[in-house]
């Protein structure tokens, strides 16, 4: 996929998403519990990358942070650079395949499935403990009608 392409796919994301799900048995806290929360991305100057804030509530827990997604000058696959609130500064490689996208990480890695008008999507997350991949959490997005 073409640095264009790629631009066009990521504008998908821009809005506000409302988010519903749960955190599954691997999740570090607050196991089997409702996830809730808001999600807002946003285009950066220039259009190459995208800058989004999310507050997640699940249970006593608040995960809260901000991620850059975008493709490098040097034409390589989109990467996601996440820092939260508990210390965390992550990297993904993200890849793009129609409405699927895969995001794939050190520790955690992750499906969404974006519908075909864009405007709901469904992702699962996994982590890596002891080198086995384990469910994380379940979440499904809606756009708001900004």
């Amino acid at each position: 996929m073409k640095t264009a392409e790629r631009k066009n796919s990521l504008k998908t994301l821009i809005g506000t998403w409302s988010i519903e799900g749960v955190n599954i048995s691997a999740a570090p806290e607050s196991h089997e519990t409702p996830v809730t929360g808001i999600w807002k991305v946003e285009a950066m100057a220039g259009g190459r990358f995208l800058e989004s804030h999310w507050e997640y509530d699940s249970g006593s827990d608040e995960h809260i942070g901000i991620s850059i997604f975008g493709t490098p000058n040097d034409d390589s696959r989109p990467k996601i650079f996440n820092f939260d609130n508990a210390g965390f500064h992550r990297a993904y490689d993200l890849n793009i395949d129609g409405r699927t996208w895969n995001i794939q990480g050190e520790t955690e890695r992750a499906v969404l499935e974006f519908d075909a008008d864009g405007g709901t999507y469904k992702e699962f997350w996994e982590i890596r403990s002891d080198g086995q991949w384990l469910p994380l959490c379940r979440r499904a997005g809606k756009r708001h009608l900004d």
